[in-house]
């Protein structure tokens, strides 16, 4: 009896640890909170909310924030139980796996558990078909981040209104997809923006109806997208900043405060960004990671840092390297 009891618990045991080790974690993983693996407040990266998700395939993971955009820069994996391992020095580590939730954390040669982070994912399919039952006798959807159709490949919003001579305006309204007559409208609520820029975003847009994969949502007739698109212009000294930033499924304007970067702040932290890039593919890795460090001394709020962290750990033969740059 005792060994009957030993083997039946041995073979419990056995099976948990596999199904926890080899678990197939292909698909998208939706971030819900993320924290460092002390437990300590986040050293970088924004809000939490803000749309992030992770995909597996069988030998290549990515990341996307762009929730009406598929935007896929992969980069290769291997694992081997709960250990993930992108490169000689650094991976992740499998802390959690089921069927609808996924812990992983950072591990990074060297780094202590206060510069290491944690992300806290949920099953974006589960969610995408509980939404789908939750809206499924709806006749227009106002859509969401993770229940929305995207596109092939981001509007060349920024490209079509170009930033010559822009100055701080704005449009507030909803795309719309028409699925009954195959067309897209686009329905203006408020706009400081001048008409003749107006027009051309409008254009765009609506001749976007081919760039939106509407397959699982064909039973709808009609699905709403809310957007404000903000274009602004500031001074840093001698030096004049002019971006874009085109949001969807709102109709905020962003709101600086005190917990905020300024607008000159989040322009100079972009200016910072592509330099960055610059030097990360001139293969200048150490000026890269400087740069970046003053990326989020400049907007602390950005979220732009886990590919680019990854990505640094990857290439520098020493990633200890990037703490001494400041919050990377």
């Amino acid at each position: 009896m005792k060994r009957f009891l030993f083997l039946t618990f041995f073979f419990i045991a056995a099976f948990t640890m596999y199904s926890q080790t080899n678990d197939d974690i292909s698909g998208v993983w939706l971030r819900y909170d993320h924290k460092m693996k002390d437990g300590s407040e986040i050293l970088f990266s924004g809000d939490p909310q803000k749309y992030h998700t992770i995909t597996f395939n069988e030998n290549e993971m990515w990341f996307n924030g762009n929730p009406v955009a598929t935007e896929k820069h992969p980069f290769g994996y291997t694992r081997n139980g709960n250990n993930i391992t992108t490169s000689a020095t650094s991976g992740y580590t499998i802390e959690k796996l089921s069927k609808d939730t996924l812990v992983l954390c950072e591990r990074i040669d060297g780094f202590t558990p206060d510069k290491l982070k944690c992300y806290y994912l949920k099953n974006a399919n589960t969610i995408f078909e509980e939404l789908a039952d939750q809206y499924k006798n709806e006749d227009t959807l106002m859509a969401q981040p993770n229940y929305s159709p995207k596109l092939e490949k981001e509007l060349p919003i920024l490209t079509a209104i170009g930033l010559r001579n822009v100055g701080n305006e704005n449009m507030i309204g909803n795309l719309i997809i028409d699925l009954e007559s195959s067309n897209i409208s686009v329905e203006v609520i408020e706009a400081t923006m001048k008409r003749k820029r107006q027009d051309v975003v409008i254009e765009l847009m609506e001749s976007s109806y081919d760039q939106w994969g509407l397959e699982d949502f064909r039973h709808f007739k009609k699905i709403k997208i809310p957007f404000v698109l903000e274009t602004i212009s500031v001074r840093n000294g001698n030096n004049a900043f002019a971006t874009a930033y085109m949001n969807f499924f709102t109709h905020n304007l962003r709101k600086v405060n005190k917990s905020l970067p300024s607008y000159s702040e989040v322009l100079l932290s972009d200016d910072y960004y592509e330099k960055a890039l610059k030097a990360f593919d001139a293969q200048k890795y150490e000026k890269a990671a400087k740069l970046f460090a003053k990326t989020y001394e400049m907007n602390p709020k950005t979220s732009i840092a886990d590919i680019i962290r990854l990505l640094l750990c990857m290439k520098m033969e020493n990633p200890m390297k990037l703490v001494k740059f400041g919050k990377i």
